[in-house]
């Protein structure tokens, strides 16, 4: 009987930073803008606009992290076995017939 191969530990993934903070961070600015919109309180309005530009950059910041982190855990992971997923497949090339085929 064959013993099937041991499994090589799959690398852990250490996470980043969640892009939810920067939604949230964006969700009171906008909320504080349109607070000071409706008001006509210009700097609280302006203030909003800020927060809500710091929620993006945390949210841009986070994504490109945690980017990084999984394509840096991709790269350590173990290759797949014959017959895994992503595997090479030789497929033969297609050939077009039709009335320019002068082949026949």
């Amino acid at each position: 009987m064959v013993e099937p191969p041991e499994e090589l530990p799959a690398p852990k993934y250490e996470g980043g930073p969640d892009p939810v903070w920067g939604v949230g961070v964006c969700v009171v600015g906008l909320f504080i803008m349109a607070s000071g919109g409706a008001a006509t309180w210009h700097w609280t309005f302006n203030i909003g606009e800020a927060i809500l530009l710091l929620g993006m950059v945390v949210f841009l910041g986070a994504v490109v992290l945690s980017w990084n982190a999984q394509r840096k855990l991709a790269a350590a992971a173990p290759t797949q076995p014959a017959g895994g997923i992503g595997e090479a497949v030789d497929v033969p090339p297609v050939v077009a017939s039709g009335p320019d085929d002068t082949s026949a």
